[in-house]
């Protein structure tokens, strides 16, 4: 460590900076990701390198994980603006300002190729794919938004299920006790926080605004948290610690999404217990900082210490283990509903579908990805085919009622319904396709699908 709070090689961390490595296994979806491995967590691991290379004075290769990270996933290239800028700066102020010597500088001009060699060797490489595969075509795509779009505090909120109650209210607090020299970090983090509210706001590129999106900031935002462990330890500016600590913790408690689950009901008691004790340890350490300093050189320090260790004890034993299918909440749906189809008249039908869970328990059926796909096919479907449609990805967009949504008016107007499965306000429709549309559901025609339930 020492990214936030002694970025200069040989001055003394504090205690709390040994903590930093288990502030980034303490977030909840860095673990879920560590062992399913998307492309966030090597993202993670080079802007991790990156800003502790650049923060011990490493400048020329920090560029160069950073330029890694700009082809692990594309928004990292305006992380990388950050860096570049930094960079600028940096030789800008140790040539005195004095733009004709700053160009002089070797390690100016060694960091912009290491920058840079990452993504031109990716795009040469790309040079003739075609267009749905090439980053060439990246911004010439047409987005369609048919995951919805958020609003500005989406991923305020999103922040809480990818990084933890705890550590996020942390981070904040070591962004204030860190100041100038956290600014890196805090960037990094804000950065790619702000970015992804951007993108799923304007819907500039294709996004399905999911948290794990933000885990690239996983080093970061451990980084700040152990800063802002710090300055609880000494009681460094303390009422600033705690006002930041304060207010970020009444945002995380309006979190409504499951990331904090292992998606089971039995479970989600035990985890309302343990973001109520982080939040409890976060905001009691402050309040010890405002009241008595020595009160936290006496001992509370380690209990911190102590108490982080066991929620990492905690996480590790919930987190790292195989993920089965049956845990998901639309499996048993699913799985009624594959079991309809395959035990009755239509087994051996030609099956749609927008969900791959139903694909899985039902090989051969065909899966499209989203609602005007999905509507278009159907639309093209020969008489006889089914449909299954579910609440978690047939609703789209976001905003308008379900019966004038185009793939909802689609199933409706082209076939009729023949079954429907709910659970726990989650549901699955199944549709035949027919010759000449099969019109509204009626009453009688409602009252029979609810017995097929």
């Amino acid at each position: 460590h020492g990214w936030a709070g002694h970025p200069r090689r040989g001055r003394r961390a504090s205690p709390a900076a040994a903590l930093a490595p288990a502030l980034v296994w303490l977030q909840p979806l860095t673990m879920r990701l560590a062992s399913t491995t998307l492309t966030e967590t090597p993202a993670a691991l080079y802007l991790a390198l990156g800003v502790w290379l650049y923060m011990r004075g490493n400048r020329v290769w920090a560029c160069g994980a950073m330029s890694a990270a700009m082809v692990t996933r594309y928004e990292m290239a305006a992380l990388g603006l950050i860096l570049a800028a930094a960079v600028v700066v940096d030789a800008l102020r140790l040539a005195g300002w004095r733009v004709g010597r700053a160009l002089r500088t070797w390690w100016l001009w060694a960091s912009a190729g290491l920058m840079l060699w990452a993504p031109l060797a990716y795009l040469a490489a790309a040079v003739g794919l075609p267009a749905d595969a090439s980053p060439w075509h990246l911004f010439s795509q047409t987005c369609l938004d048919e995951y919805g779009r958020g609003a500005w505090w989406t991923y305020l909120v999103h922040s809480v299920g990818a990084f933890s109650l705890g550590v996020s209210a942390c981070a904040v607090a070591g962004a204030v006790a860190g100041g100038r020299r956290a600014w890196l970090p805090a960037a990094m983090a804000g950065g790619l926080v702000g970015l992804h509210t951007f993108i799923y706001w304007t819907y500039i590129m294709p996004t399905g605004g999911y948290p794990r999106l933000i885990v690239p900031a996983a080093g970061p935002v451990a980084a700040l948290a152990a800063c802002g462990l710090g300055g609880l330890w000494r009681g460094r500016r303390a009422a600033m610690v705690a006002a930041a600590a304060g207010l970020l913790g009444g945002l995380m408690l309006t979190d409504q999404y499951s990331h904090w689950t292992l998606e089971t009901q039995r479970c989600r008691g035990l985890f309302l217990a343990y973001r109520a004790g982080l939040c409890v340890l976060v905001g009691g350490a402050a309040l010890a900082a405002l009241r008595e300093r020595r009160l936290l050189r006496l001992g509370v320090g380690w209990m911190v210490a102590a108490a982080v260790t066991v929620a990492l004890v905690w996480q590790a034993g919930l987190r790292i283990r195989m993920l089965r299918a049956e845990e998901y909440p639309f499996y048993r749906l699913a799985e009624r509903a594959v079991g309809y189809i395959d035990r009755g008249k239509y087994a051996g039908r030609a099956v749609l579908t927008g969900h791959v869970l139903v694909a899985y328990l039902r090989p051969g059926s065909t899966v499209k990805y989203s609602a005007p796909a999905a509507a278009k096919a159907w639309k093209a479907a020969a008489p006889g085919a089914l449909y299954v449609w579910d609440s978690k990805y047939g609703c789209w967009p976001e905003g308008i009622s379900l019966a004038d949504q185009p793939l909802y008016k689609a199933l409706r107007g082209l076939g009729r319904r023949i079954a429907v499965f709910d659970e726990d306000g989650r549901r699955i429709e199944l549709y035949e396709r027919l010759p000449d549309g099969g019109g509204a559901v009626g009453e009688n025609e409602l009252d029979r699908d609810r017995a097929l339930r």
